[in-house]
């Protein structure tokens, strides 16, 4: 738990004081990421307003890059099974709380968020495995099943990350198509 505050301060403070100094103000937002992961960072109003227009932008050619990356994933990745196109989901943001006058309470409250949603995370995981126990408490063959719903839980993670990977190089190539070069 304390690593990962430690990393992401580290992670935030970079990116708040590349982006502050403009006026003085800073605001807690609140980013969801494609996999619906959620992380907190502190920028200033101008820095919000980039990362508003970077989602926009993002927004706007989703519908095209989610086509290529099936188009993709059935050409080239020779899966027999169906694009996860429910694995990935739009990126957010949403402005927590009000502005501060200086960058260190924004980041201890970026911080205290971070580990509240961190603790409701672990919180669901281990209600999920309570469930799992109770699911199999009095099967015959529960070592079978619990290791066979593992594997296909892992296995329906990396094809849901490799689906991720494909859609942000897609993502990537809409939004900033190569430069063509012309030749004499």
């Amino acid at each position: 738990m304390k690593t990962t505050v430690a990393i992401l301060l580290l992670l935030i403070s970079p990116l708040s004081t590349s982006i502050a100094r403009a006026d003085g103000k800073f605001v807690v937002v609140k980013v969801t990421d494609r996999a619906s992961y959620e992380s907190y960072t502190v920028l200033t109003p101008d820095g919000v307003k980039s990362l508003r227009d970077e989602i926009r932008k993002e927004l706007r050619y989703h519908g095209k890059a989610l086509s290529l990356s099936r188009k993709y994933w059935r050409n080239k990745e020779n899966n027999r099974r169906t694009f996860p196109a429910a694995a990935i989901g739009k990126r957010s943001y949403s402005v927590v709380g009000s502005t501060y006058p200086n960058e260190a309470s924004a980041n201890e409250m970026a911080t205290q968020l971070e580990l509240r949603a961190r603790t409701r995370q672990d919180l669901e995981k281990q209600k999920d495995k309570d469930r799992q126990k109770r699911r199999y408490k009095n099967s015959t063959r529960r070592r079978a099943r619990t290791f066979s719903d593992k594997t296909r839980e892992r296995e329906k993670d990396h094809l849901s990350n490799r689906a991720r990977e494909i859609y942000t190089e897609q993502l990537n190539l809409l939004m900033n198509p190569p430069a063509e070069v012309d030749e004499p």
